[in-house]
């Protein structure tokens, strides 16, 4: 059964609220690898021919906390980076 992305707004947000912020981010970046191995999701979020950015896909305002999905322009590379006092988890998909 398909995981959405609603779900994964709603699970993230629940996480959140229950556990300690040290607890919850590798619960949040479980449910992000459920998330993006899901075909329709990668297919209506992304294309191939969508231009480099990044648009909000989810903002809890309650929370804070945003979902954002990131076009990479092609050769680009990043390293390990500080977030200061904000959070980041990562996640890669690929289109066909």
């Amino acid at each position: 059964m398909a995981y959405t992305l609603n779900e994964f707004c709603a699970d993230s947000r629940a996480i959140l609220e229950a556990q300690p912020l040290a607890a919850a981010l590798p619960q949040i970046a479980d449910c992000l690898s459920r998330l993006l191995i899901d075909p329709d999701f990668v297919s209506e979020t992304f294309s191939g021919d969508m231009p480099p950015g990044k648009r909000v896909l989810h903002h809890d305002p309650e929370l804070d906390f945003y979902v954002l999905a990131h076009v990479q322009q092609g050769g680009k590379t990043g390293k390990p980076h500080s977030h200061g006092t904000s959070w980041a988890i990562y996640g890669n998909a690929k289109t066909k």
